[in-house]
This record gives C-alpha cells, sequence and structure tokens, in this order.
C-alpha cells in the first residue's frame, strides 16, 4: 500500500493567545514554531522515544498570514532577531 500524504509530526514550541477584538469572550491560540519529530519504538514493550526528524524547523506560516491580514502585523528578521511590525498599507 503506497502512502501519498505528508506525515510529519510536529512539536510546536510557543504559543500565541489573541482575541479578534479586545471585548471577546472567547480567545484563540497557535503555536509559534514547529519543530519535525519522529516517534520511534523498538519493540511492542518498549518506551516511544521522541528524536529529531531531518526536516527544518519552520515558523507557522499560517499565523504570520493570519497576523498580516487580520491584525495588519508582519514579522521581519532583523539580523537574526525577529520583530512584530505594522504591516505596509497596500
Amino acid at each position: 500500500m503506497a502512502e501519498g500524504g505528508a506525515s510529519t509530526l510536529f512539536l510546536s514550541l510557543g504559543s500565541l493567545k489573541w482575541k479578534k477584538k479586545p471585548e471577546d469572550e472567547e480567545s484563540y491560540r497557535a503555536p509559534l514554531i514547529l519543530l519535525p519529530v519522529k516517534l520511534e519504538r523498538k519493540s511492542a514493550l518498549s518506551g516511544v522515544v521522541m528524536t529529531h526528524h531531518e526536516d527544518d524547523p519552520r515558523f507557522n506560516l499560517t499565523l504570520i498570514e493570519l497576523l498580516r491580514q487580520d491584525f495588519e502585523r508582519s514579522i521581519r528578521s532583523r539580523k537574526g532577531r525577529s520583530r512584530l511590525t505594522r504591516a505596509a498599507s497596500t
């Protein structure tokens, strides 16, 4: 049986919690950084070990796009440091 989809498991590092409007009761949360990992087990009786997957860690691109579209914010890197800024108007 051939598998065609992606099967990467991610460990999330950090999270952002926000509300669409300050007065809203409902809040949302999203991971900031996604670290690809894999779970390995030597036998059915042994414990599961989490190890680093060969893919690179990545920022949550969906969250970055949401910040840009809904809140006019962008995350830019400056000398290795990320900054949250107001997006330029188009």
